[in-house]
Protein backbone atom coordinates (compact mmCIF):
# COMPACT_ATOMS: atom_id res chain seq x y z
CA UNK A 1 0.00 0.00 0.00
CA UNK A 2 1.63 3.18 -1.13
CA UNK A 3 -0.21 5.76 0.41
CA UNK A 4 -0.27 4.79 4.21
CA UNK A 5 0.18 6.01 8.19
CA UNK A 6 2.25 4.37 10.55
CA UNK A 7 0.61 4.11 14.17
CA UNK A 8 0.84 7.84 15.78
CA UNK A 9 3.24 7.81 18.91
CA UNK A 10 2.67 10.29 21.65
CA UNK A 11 5.38 12.44 22.52
CA UNK A 12 4.29 14.91 25.11
CA UNK A 13 1.43 16.86 23.30
CA UNK A 14 2.17 16.14 19.92
CA UNK A 15 1.25 12.45 18.23
CA UNK A 16 4.25 11.95 15.74
CA UNK A 17 4.01 9.43 12.56
CA UNK A 18 5.60 8.85 9.16
CA UNK A 19 3.72 8.49 6.19
CA UNK A 20 3.94 7.75 2.61
CA UNK A 21 2.16 9.23 -0.37
CA UNK A 22 1.63 7.25 -3.44
CA UNK A 23 3.86 8.25 -6.45
CA UNK A 24 6.64 9.77 -4.25
CA UNK A 25 9.78 7.83 -2.57
CA UNK A 26 10.59 9.20 0.71
CA UNK A 27 8.40 9.39 3.20
CA UNK A 28 6.76 12.43 5.33
CA UNK A 29 7.39 12.71 8.96
CA UNK A 30 4.74 15.08 11.01
CA UNK A 31 3.15 15.29 13.27
CA UNK A 32 -0.17 16.69 15.46
CA UNK A 33 -1.45 18.48 18.83
CA UNK A 34 -3.07 15.89 20.80
CA UNK A 35 -6.56 16.69 22.30
CA UNK A 36 -7.52 17.81 25.60
CA UNK A 37 -7.15 14.47 26.76
CA UNK A 38 -4.12 13.37 25.32
CA UNK A 39 -5.71 10.94 22.40
CA UNK A 40 -5.13 11.59 18.83
CA UNK A 41 -6.98 13.99 16.61
CA UNK A 42 -7.00 13.44 13.31
CA UNK A 43 -8.25 16.59 13.12
CA UNK A 44 -5.61 18.63 14.33
CA UNK A 45 -3.55 20.15 11.73
CA UNK A 46 -0.94 18.21 10.57
CA UNK A 47 3.04 19.87 10.92
CA UNK A 48 5.47 18.40 8.39
CA UNK A 49 8.28 17.84 10.41
CA UNK A 50 10.63 16.51 6.99
CA UNK A 51 9.59 16.03 3.64
CA UNK A 52 12.28 14.13 2.21
CA UNK A 53 10.15 14.23 -0.80
CA UNK A 54 11.22 18.55 -0.70
CA UNK A 55 14.97 17.44 0.47
CA UNK A 56 15.34 15.14 -2.40
CA UNK A 57 14.93 17.08 -5.21
CA UNK A 58 18.16 17.65 -6.63
CA UNK A 59 19.76 14.99 -5.53
CA UNK A 60 20.43 11.04 -6.68
CA UNK A 61 19.81 9.83 -2.89
CA UNK A 62 18.52 10.82 0.48
CA UNK A 63 18.36 9.12 4.04
CA UNK A 64 16.88 9.87 7.38
CA UNK A 65 18.72 9.14 10.21
CA UNK A 66 18.07 10.11 13.61
CA UNK A 67 14.91 12.87 14.22
CA UNK A 68 14.47 14.19 17.87
CA UNK A 69 12.34 17.32 18.72
CA UNK A 70 13.20 18.90 22.08
CA UNK A 71 10.97 18.97 24.74
CA UNK A 72 9.51 21.81 24.72
CA UNK A 73 8.62 21.17 21.05
CA UNK A 74 10.25 23.82 19.27
CA UNK A 75 12.91 22.56 17.61
CA UNK A 76 13.76 19.45 15.75
CA UNK A 77 17.70 18.01 15.65
CA UNK A 78 18.03 15.08 12.63
CA UNK A 79 20.46 13.68 10.80
CA UNK A 80 20.46 13.39 6.81
CA UNK A 81 22.54 11.19 4.42
CA UNK A 82 22.91 12.52 0.72
CA UNK A 83 26.14 10.42 0.05
CA UNK A 84 24.57 6.87 0.17
CA UNK A 85 27.57 5.74 2.17
CA UNK A 86 25.54 6.43 5.83
CA UNK A 87 27.67 9.24 5.76
CA UNK A 88 25.45 11.72 8.44
CA UNK A 89 25.40 15.46 9.17
CA UNK A 90 23.45 17.09 11.66
CA UNK A 91 20.93 19.81 11.27
CA UNK A 92 18.77 21.84 13.48
CA UNK A 93 15.43 23.48 12.54
CA UNK A 94 13.14 26.00 14.36
CA UNK A 95 9.27 24.19 14.04
CA UNK A 96 8.07 28.25 13.99
CA UNK A 97 10.40 29.49 11.62
CA UNK A 98 11.47 26.35 9.47
CA UNK A 99 14.69 27.90 9.54
CA UNK A 100 17.71 25.28 9.05
CA UNK A 101 21.03 25.43 10.59
CA UNK A 102 23.43 23.23 9.92
CA UNK A 103 25.64 20.62 8.91
CA UNK A 104 26.78 21.13 12.91
CA UNK A 105 28.35 17.64 12.76
CA UNK A 106 29.64 15.24 10.24
CA UNK A 107 29.78 11.06 10.89
CA UNK A 108 26.91 11.57 13.72
CA UNK A 109 25.58 8.15 14.71
CA UNK A 110 23.18 9.76 17.61
CA UNK A 111 21.95 12.53 18.76
CA UNK A 112 19.54 13.76 21.69
CA UNK A 113 18.55 17.49 23.32
CA UNK A 114 19.09 18.54 26.96
CA UNK A 115 16.57 19.27 29.07
CA UNK A 116 17.36 22.92 28.52
CA UNK A 117 16.37 22.35 24.93
CA UNK A 118 19.20 24.30 23.23
CA UNK A 119 22.42 22.26 24.30
CA UNK A 120 22.99 19.24 21.85
CA UNK A 121 24.41 15.49 22.87
CA UNK A 122 25.88 13.73 20.02
CA UNK A 123 27.70 10.87 19.01
CA UNK A 124 30.39 10.39 16.14
CA UNK A 125 31.99 7.80 14.23
CA UNK A 126 35.39 7.10 13.30
CA UNK A 127 36.60 7.97 9.47
CA UNK A 128 37.67 4.28 8.67
CA UNK A 129 36.16 1.46 10.90
CA UNK A 130 32.56 3.53 10.73
CA UNK A 131 32.60 2.59 14.70
CA UNK A 132 30.57 4.80 16.74
CA UNK A 133 33.40 5.87 19.18
CA UNK A 134 32.87 9.49 20.57
CA UNK A 135 30.58 11.81 22.22
CA UNK A 136 29.93 15.30 22.12
CA UNK A 137 28.55 18.14 23.53
CA UNK A 138 27.32 21.36 21.69
CA UNK A 139 26.23 24.25 23.90
CA UNK A 140 24.25 26.99 22.08
CA UNK A 141 26.52 29.47 20.40
CA UNK A 142 29.56 27.31 21.20
CA UNK A 143 32.23 24.94 19.98
CA UNK A 144 31.56 21.12 19.89
CA UNK A 145 33.29 19.54 23.47
CA UNK A 146 34.29 16.20 22.85
CA UNK A 147 32.83 13.87 26.31
CA UNK A 148 34.00 11.25 25.54
CA UNK A 149 36.22 8.86 22.97
CA UNK A 150 36.18 4.60 23.05
CA UNK A 151 39.68 3.64 22.36
CA UNK A 152 39.17 0.33 22.53
CA UNK A 153 38.33 -0.84 18.97
CA UNK A 154 35.95 -3.97 20.47
CA UNK A 155 33.48 -1.39 21.76
CA UNK A 156 30.85 1.21 20.07
CA UNK A 157 29.14 3.53 21.74
CA UNK A 158 25.68 4.07 21.73
CA UNK A 159 23.22 7.39 22.94
CA UNK A 160 19.95 7.42 24.26
CA UNK A 161 17.73 9.22 26.84
CA UNK A 162 15.94 7.69 29.44
CA UNK A 163 11.77 7.32 29.65
CA UNK A 164 10.90 9.63 32.50
CA UNK A 165 13.51 12.22 30.03
CA UNK A 166 15.85 12.93 33.48
CA UNK A 167 19.14 11.07 31.89
CA UNK A 168 21.11 10.43 28.44
CA UNK A 169 22.82 7.23 28.37
CA UNK A 170 25.80 7.08 27.06
CA UNK A 171 26.13 3.11 26.33
CA UNK A 172 29.84 0.86 25.75
CA UNK A 173 29.03 -2.11 24.34
CA UNK A 174 30.93 -5.12 23.05
CA UNK A 175 29.91 -8.71 22.49
CA UNK A 176 29.81 -10.04 25.77
CA UNK A 177 29.93 -6.99 28.08
CA UNK A 178 28.69 -3.30 28.42
CA UNK A 179 28.53 -0.69 31.08
CA UNK A 180 25.86 2.78 30.54
CA UNK A 181 27.16 6.53 31.82
CA UNK A 182 24.67 8.98 32.80
CA UNK A 183 24.63 12.49 32.15
CA UNK A 184 21.49 14.23 34.28
CA UNK A 185 19.62 16.01 31.32
CA UNK A 186 18.64 18.95 33.70
CA UNK A 187 22.47 19.76 33.75
CA UNK A 188 24.09 19.18 30.46
CA UNK A 189 27.60 20.75 31.12
CA UNK A 190 28.32 17.60 33.75
CA UNK A 191 30.28 14.96 33.80
CA UNK A 192 29.35 11.79 33.36
CA UNK A 193 28.79 9.40 35.88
Amino acid sequence: QQTDLDVPVRHGAWYHYTRTVEGQQYPIRARRRADAALAYDDKAAEEVLLDLNEMAKGKAFISAGDMKVSDDGRALLYTIDDTGFRLYKLYRKDLASGRVEGPLAERVTGVEWAADHRTVIYSTEHAVTKRSDTLWRLAPGGQPEKLYEEIDELFRLGLSRTKDRRYLLLTLQSTDTWEVRLLYAQRPTGALQ
